[in-house]
Protein backbone atom coordinates (compact mmCIF):
# COMPACT_ATOMS: atom_id res chain seq x y z
CA UNK A 1 0.00 0.00 0.00
CA UNK A 2 1.37 3.26 -0.28
CA UNK A 3 2.03 5.96 1.53
CA UNK A 4 -0.68 8.22 0.80
CA UNK A 5 -3.08 5.43 0.74
CA UNK A 6 -2.32 4.55 4.34
CA UNK A 7 -2.42 7.94 5.35
CA UNK A 8 -5.91 8.30 3.71
CA UNK A 9 -6.78 5.25 5.65
CA UNK A 10 -5.46 6.36 8.89
CA UNK A 11 -7.74 9.63 8.67
CA UNK A 12 -10.83 7.90 7.84
CA UNK A 13 -10.41 6.14 10.78
CA UNK A 14 -12.51 7.09 13.82
CA UNK A 15 -9.99 8.01 16.54
CA UNK A 16 -10.45 5.32 19.44
CA UNK A 17 -8.52 3.50 21.72
CA UNK A 18 -7.82 -0.48 22.36
CA UNK A 19 -10.65 0.11 24.75
CA UNK A 20 -13.26 0.28 21.52
CA UNK A 21 -12.17 -2.75 20.76
CA UNK A 22 -13.84 -5.64 21.82
CA UNK A 23 -12.03 -9.06 23.19
CA UNK A 24 -12.89 -12.72 22.79
CA UNK A 25 -14.32 -12.19 26.44
CA UNK A 26 -16.49 -9.44 25.75
CA UNK A 27 -17.60 -11.40 22.89
CA UNK A 28 -18.04 -14.83 24.86
CA UNK A 29 -20.44 -12.56 27.65
CA UNK A 30 -22.29 -11.07 25.22
CA UNK A 31 -23.20 -13.89 23.02
CA UNK A 32 -24.04 -15.58 26.44
CA UNK A 33 -25.88 -12.78 27.23
CA UNK A 34 -27.65 -12.70 24.40
CA UNK A 35 -28.32 -16.83 24.09
CA UNK A 36 -30.07 -16.02 27.71
CA UNK A 37 -32.13 -13.46 26.56
CA UNK A 38 -33.08 -15.26 23.38
CA UNK A 39 -34.05 -18.39 25.57
CA UNK A 40 -36.16 -15.86 28.09
CA UNK A 41 -38.20 -14.94 24.85
CA UNK A 42 -38.92 -17.82 23.74
CA UNK A 43 -40.24 -19.42 26.78
CA UNK A 44 -42.14 -16.45 27.31
CA UNK A 45 -43.44 -16.25 24.21
CA UNK A 46 -44.04 -20.31 24.44
CA UNK A 47 -46.17 -19.48 27.57
CA UNK A 48 -48.07 -16.81 25.54
CA UNK A 49 -48.74 -19.52 22.89
CA UNK A 50 -50.05 -21.81 25.23
CA UNK A 51 -52.54 -19.51 26.93
CA UNK A 52 -53.76 -18.38 23.51
CA UNK A 53 -54.15 -22.03 22.11
CA UNK A 54 -56.05 -22.76 24.99
CA UNK A 55 -58.28 -20.17 24.61
CA UNK A 56 -58.79 -21.06 21.11
CA UNK A 57 -59.93 -24.45 22.14
CA UNK A 58 -62.16 -23.51 24.71
CA UNK A 59 -63.53 -21.09 21.83
CA UNK A 60 -63.81 -23.66 19.37
CA UNK A 61 -65.46 -26.02 21.72
CA UNK A 62 -68.36 -23.15 22.11
CA UNK A 63 -68.52 -22.93 18.65
CA UNK A 64 -68.80 -26.52 18.15
CA UNK A 65 -71.69 -27.09 20.78
CA UNK A 66 -73.69 -24.60 19.58
CA UNK A 67 -73.60 -26.00 15.94
CA UNK A 68 -74.67 -29.00 17.16
CA UNK A 69 -77.25 -27.16 19.46
CA UNK A 70 -78.72 -25.54 16.02
CA UNK A 71 -78.49 -28.48 13.80
CA UNK A 72 -80.33 -30.59 16.81
CA UNK A 73 -82.56 -27.99 16.43
CA UNK A 74 -83.02 -27.85 12.86
CA UNK A 75 -83.30 -31.70 12.68
CA UNK A 76 -86.14 -31.93 15.07
CA UNK A 77 -87.87 -29.46 13.23
CA UNK A 78 -87.40 -31.37 9.80
CA UNK A 79 -88.91 -34.30 11.87
CA UNK A 80 -91.93 -32.97 12.77
CA UNK A 81 -92.26 -31.47 9.03
CA UNK A 82 -91.84 -34.80 7.43
CA UNK A 83 -94.07 -36.60 10.21
CA UNK A 84 -96.94 -33.71 9.29
CA UNK A 85 -96.47 -34.32 5.53
CA UNK A 86 -96.27 -38.09 5.48
CA UNK A 87 -99.59 -37.65 8.27
CA UNK A 88 -100.78 -35.47 5.50
CA UNK A 89 -100.13 -38.05 2.38
CA UNK A 90 -101.53 -40.73 4.06
CA UNK A 91 -104.92 -39.14 4.92
CA UNK A 92 -105.11 -38.18 1.01
CA UNK A 93 -103.87 -41.50 0.11
CA UNK A 94 -106.69 -42.95 2.32
CA UNK A 95 -109.08 -40.37 1.27
CA UNK A 96 -108.49 -41.27 -2.63
CA UNK A 97 -108.77 -44.83 -1.93
CA UNK A 98 -112.22 -44.45 -0.15
CA UNK A 99 -113.17 -42.73 -3.09
CA UNK A 100 -112.26 -44.97 -5.68
CA UNK A 101 -113.65 -47.75 -3.50
CA UNK A 102 -116.83 -46.09 -3.62
CA UNK A 103 -116.92 -44.90 -7.24
CA UNK A 104 -115.97 -48.92 -8.11
CA UNK A 105 -119.07 -49.95 -5.49
CA UNK A 106 -121.31 -47.44 -7.59
CA UNK A 107 -120.31 -48.90 -10.95
CA UNK A 108 -120.97 -52.53 -9.81
CA UNK A 109 -123.98 -51.26 -8.37
CA UNK A 110 -125.06 -49.82 -11.29
CA UNK A 111 -124.19 -52.88 -13.74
Amino acid sequence: MSEKASDILIRSLSPTGWASVASKQDIDRLEHATHLELRAAMSDLRTEMHIELAGLRTEMNDRVTEVRAEMNAGFTALRKELHEQTNRIFLGLMAMNTLMMSVAVAAFKFL
